[in-house]
C-alpha cells in the first residue's frame, strides 16, 4: 500500500556539510524527514521552512508521498519484542 500525496518541503544543500547541518537542526527539533537521494523532506511548515531557508537551504513545495526514517530505536523495539 502506498502513502497518499501531502505537500511536503524538500531541501536542496550545496554540499554534504550543509545537508548534515540542516538535517541536525531539523531533528534537533524531533521533526519526521525523509532522506531522498541528496535531499531531505520535512511535512510543509511555514515556519520550519523559514528557519530552513534562512540557513541557506533552498526549499521547494512539493506533493508526494511521505515516508519518514523509522528513528535510532525503531528497529531494536522490534528486535526485543
Amino acid at each position: 500500500m502506498r502513502a497518499a500525496a501531502e505537500p511536503l518541503a524538500e531541501i536542496d544543500c550545496r554540499d554534504g556539510a550543509e545537508l548534515a547541518r540542516i538535517a541536525w537542526h531539523l531533528g534537533n527539533r524531533h521533526l519526521s524527514m525523509q532522506v531522498a537521494g541528496g535531499r531531505l523532506r520535512i511535512r510543509w511548515d511555514h515556519v520550519i521552512v523559514d528557519m530552513v531557508a534562512g540557513l541557506g537551504a533552498r526549499v521547494s513545495r512539493i506533493e508526494a508521498a511521505f515516508d519518514p526514517e523509522a528513528g535510532a530505536y525503531a528497529e531494536a523495539a522490534t528486535a526485543s519484542s
